[in-house]
């Protein structure tokens, strides 16, 4: 499974790298952005990613919270890159909108969690333990 999956987001990668080009080109004349091709690469390898995270949160229950954590960001960026497609905004809009979604991307660890309760002979988990950077 993790073959197949990995064989996926590189075939997510190659439509990706297939609408450089146009993406390009749109921006070059200034109007709407054309990222129809590189969204579709982009869902085809988030795709499998989420699956491979949920994977890992089914395999590993004491890293479960985490692997769900980034599904879900997974998630949100991606419905957020599908809607930055629907929209077909200006070139500044979408670069604004781009690195909002980086951001979400960027601090899902920081985003906030339950302390877990410490099993016997182990410290619970603290604020400090769980800082993001």
């Amino acid at each position: 499974m993790f073959r197949l999956a990995t064989m996926v987001q590189m075939l997510g990668v190659l439509v990706f790298a297939l609408g450089l080009p146009a993406l390009f080109a749109s921006i070059d004349r200034g109007d709407t952005v054309d990222n129809a091709v590189m969204v579709g690469g982009y869902v085809v390898m988030r795709v499998a990613l989420v699956f491979q995270w949920l994977r890992a949160a089914r395999q590993d229950p004491e890293r479960r919270r985490a692997c769900l954590t980034y599904a879900t960001t997974v998630l949100v960026a991606q419905a957020g890159w599908i809607a930055l497609l629907v929209a077909r905004t200006s070139v500044g809009v979408m670069f604004l909108w781009a690195a909002l979604l980086v951001l979400v991307e960027v601090t899902a660890r920081c985003w906030p969690r339950p302390a877990r309760a410490a099993r016997p002979g182990t410290p619970t988990t603290s604020p400090s333990a769980t800082a993001c950077w």
